[in-house]
């Protein structure tokens, strides 16, 4: 089983680019996801965006708060 970060996934998944991946299982089969890193959120969504936060939900994922900017 393929591992993000420090937690394996459970649903199956295929890597289709660099950093990312689609899932081939599960109730997000079909959805394809982009795996960022905390710097990556904040380079690729500043400077059109105020970011408000960034933290991991508890597993791997990074949740992203932030406001268009005008």
């Amino acid at each position: 089983m393929a591992k993000f970060g420090a937690k394996a996934r459970t649903e199956a998944y295929r890597m289709i680019a660099p950093r990312t991946c689609v899932m081939t299982g599960g109730p997000e089969k079909g959805v394809v996801h982009y795996l960022y890193t905390r710097a990556l959120l904040r380079k690729d969504f500043s400077p059109r965006f105020r970011i408000l936060d960034v933290h991991k939900d508890g597993t791997w994922h990074y949740c992203l708060l932030a406001r268009k900017t005008p």
